[in-house]
C-alpha cells in the first residue's frame, strides 16, 4: 500500500468551511472533528442557530480550538469577502445539474489552482440545504453521489467527503511533475485578455466561459513547454491586433 506524500498541515490553511445556518450544535462539533481529520482548520458561521455549547465540543472531539476560533457573520456574502472560489454544496437537480460535479472531479480541478486561490467549502442548514441565492454566490458547484431516493446526507459527512478529496487531490498533484499551478493561471488570465481583446469574451460573461477554460486545462494537465507554445500563439494573435 503506498503512503500518502507528506503534506504540511499550512497547505490548507487556505480553505475554510462555511456553514449556512447550522441548526444543531452537535453537527457543527462533528463538522470540527471532520475537519481536524483532513487537516482544516478554518471554520465560518453563518448566522448560525446552534450554539457552540457541551453538546458541540463533546462531538468535536479533539478539535475544540477550531470551534473556538470559528468566525461568525451575519451574511454569506461577508462570509465570502476575499474568497477567490466558492464552492457549493448541493442536491438541487435542474438547472444546476448543467455545473455540477462530483467531489472528486472538483478536488482534482482545485489541485491546479490551489496555490493561488483562496477557497470557501459552502454547505446549507440541515433542515433546507443551500437556498438559489446562496448557490450563486459559488462559482462552483459540487453534488455528493447516493443511493436513489436518498440524497440527505449528514453535515459532518459531507464536509468530510470533500475535505478527504480534495487532501487526496492535493497529495498527489505534490508527488507529480507538472507546471506551477501559478503558470496555468497566467495562461488563463492570458487567455482571458486575448479573448477579451477579440471581442469574444465580454465583462461578466454569462456562459461561465473562465470557469469551463478552467475545467479544460485542469483536465489537460499540460506541460511547461505546452504552456509557453500556447503563450507564444496568444502573443502572435496580440500583435497581430495591436494589443502589444
Amino acid at each position: 500500500m503506498s503512503r500518502e506524500p507528506s503534506i504540511p498541515s499550512s497547505i490548507f490553511d487556505k480553505a475554510t468551511v462555511i456553514l449556512v445556518e447550522p441548526k444543531y450544535p452537535g453537527n457543527v462539533g462533528a463538522v470540527a472533528r471532520a475537519m481536524k481529520n483532513m487537516g482544516f482548520s478554518r471554520l465560518s458561521l453563518v448566522a448560525p442557530r446552534a450554539e457552540i455549547a457541551d453538546e458541540a465540543r463533546r462531538m468535536a472531539v479533539g478539535a475544540g480550538e477550531i470551534l473556538g476560533r470559528a468566525l461568525r457573520f451575519p451574511t454569506l456574502a461577508e462570509a465570502l469577502h476575499g474568497t477567490g472560489l466558492a464552492v457549493g454544496t448541493t442536491s438541487r437537480s435542474g438547472r444546476w445539474q448543467m455545473y455540477n460535479r462530483s467531489p472528486a472531479e472538483m478536488a482534482r480541478l482545485l489541485s491546479a489552482c490551489w496555490a493561488s486561490e483562496r477557497v470557501a467549502l459552502v454547505f446549507g442548514p440541515e433542515d433546507r440545504g443551500l437556498r438559489r441565492s446562496e448557490l450563486n454566490c459559488c462559482q462552483w458547484i459540487v453534488t455528493i453521489p447516493t443511493a436513489q431516493g436518498k440524497h440527505s446526507i449528514n453535515i459532518s459527512h459531507a464536509v468530510m467527503i470533500l475535505c478527504y478529496e480534495i487532501r487526496r487531490a492535493v497529495g498527489a498533484a505534490k508527488g507529480e511533475e507538472g507546471p506551477d499551478a501559478g503558470e496555468l493561471e497566467q495562461l488563463l488570465a492570458h487567455i482571458e485578455r486575448s479573448l477579451t481583446a477579440i471581442g469574444f469574451l465580454q465583462p461578466n460573461d454569462p456562459r461561465r466561459m473562465k470557469l469551463k477554460l478552467q475545467d479544460l486545462f485542469g483536465r489537460a494537465n499540460p506541460t511547461d513547454r505546452e504552456i509557453r507554445s500556447l503563450h507564444a500563439i496568444l502573443h502572435h494573435i496580440d500583435k497581430k491586433i495591436g494589443k502589444t
